[in-house]
Parts: structure tokens; sequence; C-alpha cells
């Protein structure tokens, strides 16, 4: 279904568990494998019509991360517009000293905000889930990532993997940040699937939570300038999309003061 869209739309992707194809009863031994197959690895692929639906869209693919080449499309970053783009891969080792952990950490360092003034993270496993499907999958992320995408200031962190829908206030170690200087994370897993709508949500909802619905929609995100941009989320099942959640998102490095350079960064 989806093979003719992507010839023609440009779609920034992240591989999820079903990615993963580790099956070693039948010979696979190899993670990944269709994936790296059938998605090219953006940063290293020079084919002619990729290079053009890129260039129609406005996107340039960031080369410091050849500091730590990706042997496979399974983590990268993106400038589109005003935008820095940072697809983190949820089943990749992550931890201090892997590939990944060096490449976000560099990539991180890089980021230009005079440039791309806005930063968005996203990965599939959601760090922040208050939904009784894959509770708590992502808190050994969390625990090695958050403090270098807080300290980056990272204004939005997407991710799926739960079929349902929640967006948080902007938080930071597992609270609530009142002033606003912290990312949204938002999870967007409800486009549709076999298995249905994920639930229940936990009780009672984290005070980080701002909104979560046990519903199919999908999300729209527009940059209306360096310090604002528009958030919306649409609910499926009633038709057409009809919007169910939206909120201002303010650009962090504007709105919280001059961002110092991380800690983090040599």
């Amino acid at each position: 279904l989806s093979e003719k869209v992507f010839a023609h739309i440009p779609v920034a992707h992240v591989p999820g568990n079903h990615e993963i194809e580790l099956v070693p009863r039948w010979g696979e031994l190899r993670p990944f494998k269709v994936y790296s197959a059938r998605i090219p690895p953006l940063l290293h692929h020079h084919h002619p019509l990729l290079a053009t639906l890129l260039a129609k869209a406005g996107i340039s693919p960031n080369h410091h991360h050849h500091a730590y080449p990706s042997k496979a499309p399974l983590f990268y970053s993106l400038d589109i517009g005003p935008v820095h783009v940072i697809a983190i891969n949820s089943y990749s080792p992550f931890v201090i000293y892997t590939h990944q952990w060096y490449w976000l950490r560099d990539d991180l360092c890089r980021i230009d905000r005079e440039k791309t003034p806005w930063v968005v993270a996203f990965m599939h496993v959601p760090l922040y889930n208050s939904n009784d499907g894959h509770y708590l999958e992502g808190e050994p992320m969390r625990y090695e990532i958050e403090d270098w995408l807080h300290e980056a200031g990272v204004d939005l962190v997407a991710s799926g993997h739960v079929h349902a829908y929640e967006r948080s206030y902007p938080v930071y170690g597992m609270k609530r940040v009142e002033n606003g200087c912290a990312a949204v994370h938002v999870t967007v897993g409800d486009g549709g699937n076999i298995e249905e709508i994920a639930g229940p949500f936990l009780e009672p909802q984290p005070s980080y939570s701002a909104y979560r619905e046990e519903s199919f929609g999908h999300a729209e995100l527009i940059f209306n300038d360096n310090h604002t941009a528009t958030y919306s989320w649409f609910r499926n099942h009633q038709g057409s999309g009809v919007l169910a959640d939206s909120f201002p998102l303010l650009n962090r490095a504007n709105s919280c003061g001059p961002l110092r350079r991380p800690s983090f960064c040599t």
C-alpha cells in the first residue's frame, strides 16, 4: 500500500519491533535484514530519484554523522527547513559507548539553532507512556538519553508502538515542567492496525500526561515560524478526521532564554 506513495513523497522513517525479524529457528539471524534491504540508507544513498525528492521537499541530509557512519538506515538526522529531525532506533544498542550512543551525542552537539531553531526527535517506543500496553518499555532508553535531549533543548519527542494516543505536558524526569522549558512527548501509534486499540490507560492519570485517548487517529505538526508551531491530533473513527486535541508548541531556544552548550559536548 505504501510503495507508490513513498515513490513520490519523502518519508522520514524509523524501524519498529516488527522490522527486527530475528527468527533463529528459521535461520534468520540478522536483525533488520528486510528493512535494510527495502529502505535505502538515507544518508549514504545517492539514487537520483531520492535526491530529487529530497530537494523538492527542501530536505537536506546532515553529513556530520560521518564521524560515526551507519551501515544501515537505523538512525540518522535530517534538516527540514527550520527543523532538525533526529531519528533514534529503539532497537539498536543505545547505552554508553555503543555506535548509536556516540552518534547521538555527536549529532546533538552539532545542532546549529541559528540554522534550525526547532529540534524534533522520534523513535518507535515512547519514553513516556501511561497506557497498559508496553508500559515502562521505554524506561531504559529514557534513563540513558533523556538528560541529553533535555540539555540540547529538544522541543518535541514523537513515538508510536502503543496503539493509542497520548500527549504530555512539557516533562522532564517524570515530572511536569510548569514553565514549559522541557520537551513535549506525543505517542501517535494509533494509525490503525490488525491488533486493534491498546488499553486501558492506567489510573490515576500521571500529572505529566495532558491528554490521552483509546482511539485511532493521526497528527499534524505545522511550524508557523521560528517561534511557534501548531500540533493537532485528529480522531479517525468518526469518519473524516475530527480535531480532538491541539496545542501551541513554543520553541525552547526562544521562549526559555539562550540555550547553553550541552555539558556532554567536548
